[in-house]
């Protein structure tokens, strides 16, 4: 498991848009982490989500036909609306990114 700051630093060494690919692999890391690690390091988590979000809406992950990365964008939704008890202040965010990774 990569740790929140490992994973900004291969964000940031990717491209801005991602491949569904490169998509999958950073919600992975994420939704390894613990909420709270992510709490605690909620500035860098937020970085992270604006850029994978900023791909996943203007690249191909919004019309991805792979069902098993849809499922990821699925459960990646999800797990982003679980944050919310653990980040509270940022819940309307987190309710927002879920509604755009969710490919409905």
């Amino acid at each position: 498991m990569k740790s929140i700051d490992l994973l900004y630093e291969d964000l940031q060494n990717a491209p801005s848009l991602l491949s569904v690919g490169d998509e999958v692999r950073f919600m992975l890391g994420l939704m390894a982490l613990e909420p709270d690690d992510i709490a605690r390091n909620s500035e860098v988590f937020f970085k992270i989500l604006d850029q994978l979000e900023d791909s996943h809406t203007t690249g191909w992950g919004h019309t991805s036909e792979d069902p098993e990365a849809v499922k990821i964008f699925e459960r990646f939704a999800s797990f982003l609306e679980g944050l919310a008890a653990h980040i509270p202040a940022q819940q309307e965010w987190l309710n927002s990114a879920a509604g755009n990774f969710r490919l409905r």
